[in-house]
């Protein structure tokens, strides 16, 4: 939240997030013109699809890529290694330089 404004891009990968932080103006502000890519499984039973849906809402105006594995669970990076990495590689190489 308070050092945001030092990083390329963020990644989200079945992630605990924080509605007192990803709604505070400091975020906000470091993520706007940020790209960012969000990995879910819509089956995590830790994490629930709609709050990560609500977190991508509420970044609307940053540079979203996200991705949503409708049979995966919370251990996406281990069930997915492969296709996970995949995305990610692909995402900085299109990213590569933007900030």
């Amino acid at each position: 939240m308070l050092h945001g404004g030092k990083y390329k891009g963020f990644l989200i990968i079945s992630a605990v997030l924080e509605e007192n932080i990803y709604n505070s103006s400091d975020f906000l502000l470091n993520i706007k013109s940020k790209p960012v890519l969000i990995l879910h499984g819509e089956r995590d039973d830790r994490i629930p699809t709609d709050n990560i849906r609500e977190f991508e809402s509420a970044i609307s105006g940053a540079l979203v890529t996200s991705k949503y594995f409708p049979e995966e669970d919370h251990f996406l990076m281990f069930s997915q290694r492969n296709a996970v990495t995949e995305d990610i590689s692909k995402w900085i190489e299109n990213n590569n330089g933007k900030k």
